[in-house]
């Protein structure tokens, strides 16, 4: 977690939050990136941060981190789209397997 605040004191965007529904800021996805090789959005989402747990899922999110992400890892486009859709995907199973309340 050091490093985390350490890092997040290099740039201003580091303390951003990535969504209102989680505490997860900023430095935590370039942390995971450059320190811990994270390397899709769904690794990010459901491994290395808490944004997946949060109650809109890290949907209000998703296209921040990847293109967050995208920047640190030099994805194209097209590769943006497919790791958003990736993880909107794994949402989706995980509600329908869950099911209504």
């Amino acid at each position: 977690m050091k490093e985390v605040i350490d890092l997040a004191g290099t740039d201003p965007r580091g303390k951003e939050a990535v969504c209102p529904h989680s505490k997860d800021i900023m430095a935590q996805v370039w942390h995971a990136v450059q320190e811990e090789s994270c390397m899709t959005v769904s690794d990010f989402m459901l491994r290395r941060g808490t944004v997946g747990l949060s109650s809109c899922q890290g949907l209000d999110a998703v296209e921040t981190i990847g293109l967050e992400m995208g920047r640190l890892l030099g994805w194209s486009i097209g590769e943006w789209k497919s790791q958003v859709e990736d993880y909107r995907s794994i949402v989706d199973l995980r509600t329908r397997f869950k099911g209504p309340n």
